[in-house]
């Protein structure tokens, strides 16, 4: 026997409380009519219901006990133990039928077979992974009554399980759904173990025989970048219940002590990187080719010109896009400071800075005069004010002013290597001066002049950037992380908007 389900229940009540039409019953129950139709056909297939819907005497019993008395099953069935473990375990499979597949011959732990494949048989050779002593056979205990109900019950609770996901997969809720989930209730009550004194209902338990089990080894198809349960590969379920991981559990305890199954298994996996990577590739050059795409659109054709920048400005949108938490806006902004180092580097290296006639008295005054000196170049450019992320430390800035004037030579070499290494906060200082000091002829042509006029809080913005890419503390900005996100691309495309000014990059070539 078995007990009822809730849908059998609930129905089963409303017919014995006269509520019999099933689409009188789904709006009771919020259920789908046709839904409700099947309940009532299965109860009167099982005498539950007389043909008017009616409750017969059975199906009053049904209501009191909650049980629905059937006739036993009898079931005729193959068990599988495993022979590797000492006690000869059960599998949580059975069959029906045995399918044998013809072995051509054994050569020690290689087996030639040949297999039909839709009418086109082909070789295979298998490897026998060991214990595969056909004397193991008659070493292992004959299973007893409750381990095969309990393989049985296994085998058949995965199958509906199996049919279950498969149907609710659907849009919509089917029969078929229905009779899956019903099913799999059934199966905790249906294969309880029952007293001692009826376990004789499993006869003709015979001594266990050896048999090769065929499997094989594939590429995981459902593999994901993300993925940290699947280990790439699996091993096919010979039983029909694909996916599974009873298979994969067991080649997975074998690797362990045996090699060669492990080097095999490590060659899949390879396989697999290889694959990932071929695929990776080819996704990142159709981002990269949509990325331009929309640079290009944005920025006009010129930006091919300048690949560096170009480079800066996918490895920011790869970051952007990437980004799952407000931990990942670090990197967009590091990507941001990237971009302008770059701009400034090339700001300092195309117009390089004349050291301004400045009276500097000695002393601790000095840095108090640099930081007005630099305030007052940033007001002639339109910026709004100069914040401590370029006036905090002067120190080295002064020196090279000091040097500018009195060794001209030295400080044509620092200048270039600020040009291949210095931060935003070292460089951005000679370019104030390049750009506001009438002392360089070129002063009034400066790209810096335009990018104050576009963005005049941009030397604030970059103290917030420089902060976000920290994360010490969120600035002045209270954003979400897709506004932080996009603000950061704003500032990325003014600084490309700036390097179009300067002279083009030379062509790359690629070495040999």
């Amino acid at each position: 026997m078995h007990h009822l389900n809730i849908f059998e229940k609930v129905v089963l009540g409303l017919c014995r409380a006269g509520v019999r039409q099933p689409d009188a019953i789904a709006r009771r129950i919020h259920q789908n009519t046709e839904l409700c139709a099947y309940v009532i056909r299965q109860l009167k297939d099982s005498g539950q219901l007389d043909a008017s819907a009616v409750p017969t005497r059975k199906g009053l019993r049904t209501v009191a006990t909650g049980r629905v008395d059937e006739e036993a099953e009898l079931v005729v069935t193959h068990v599988f133990q495993d022979a590797s473990s000492p006690a000869g375990e059960l599998w949580p499979r059975t069959a029906t039928n045995l399918d044998f597949q013809p072995v051509q011959r054994v050569r020690g732990t290689d087996a030639d077979l040949r297999l039909d494949s839709a009418g086109h048989p082909r070789k295979e050779t298998a490897y026998l992974v060991p214990p595969c002593d056909q004397a193991r056979a008659g070493e292992l205990p004959a299973p007893s009554a409750d381990q095969i109900i309990h393989a049985v019950a296994a085998h058949r609770g995965a199958l509906a399980e199996r049919r279950v996901t498969q149907f609710n997969q659907a849009a919509e809720p089917t029969l078929a759904a229905y009779e899956a989930e019903q099913e799999l209730q059934a199966l905790h009550t249906e294969f309880a173990m029952p007293p001692e004194e009826q376990v004789n209902r499993v006869w003709d338990i015979r001594p266990p025989t050896s048999e090769y089990l065929l499997t094989w080894l594939e590429l995981n198809a459902e593999t994901t970048e993300g993925s940290s349960r699947s280990p790439g590969w699996r091993a096919r379920d010979p039983f029909g219940l694909d996916p599974g991981l009873m298979l994969q559990q067991l080649v997975l305890s074998h690797m362990h002590s045996d090699q060669r199954l492990s080097k095999a298994v490590s060659h899949l996996t390879l396989a697999l990187d290889d694959d990932l990577n071929h695929r990776y590739r080819k996704i990142a050059r159709a981002v990269r080719e949509r990325s331009e795409e929309q640079l290009v659109q944005q920025l006009g054709d010129r930006i091919r010109s300048y690949p560096s920048m170009l480079d800066l400005l996918f490895g920011l949108e790869d970051a952007a896009a990437r980004m799952a938490s407000n931990a990942d806006i670090e990197t967009v902004a590091r990507e941001t400071v990237r971009v302008y180092e770059h701009l400034f580097r090339r700001l300092v290296d195309e117009y390089r800075p004349v050291a301004p006639n400045w009276q500097m008295q000695q002393g601790a005054g000095v840095a108090r005069i640099l930081r007005e000196h630099l305030a007052e170049c940033a007001a002639r450019l339109g910026f709004s004010r100069v914040p401590l992320l370029i006036s905090g430390n002067l120190r080295e800035f002064g020196e090279g002013l000091a040097t500018a004037q009195s060794n001209p030579a030295k400080f044509t070499k620092q200048i270039s290597a600020l040009v291949k290494k210095g931060s935003v906060k070292e460089l951005a200082p000679w370019a104030l001066v390049a750009a506001a000091s009438p002392d360089n002829p070129e002063y009034l042509q400066h790209p810096l002049r335009g990018l104050a006029e576009r963005r005049p809080n941009l030397l604030t913005e970059l103290e917030q950037v420089n902060s976000l890419r920290n994360r010490g503390s969120h600035g002045d900005r209270d954003a979400s992380t897709s506004d932080d996100a996009q603000w950061c691309r704003e500032l990325a495309l003014d600084a490309a908007r700036t390097v179009l000014d300067l002279s083009p990059e030379p062509e790359r070539t690629s070495a040999r």
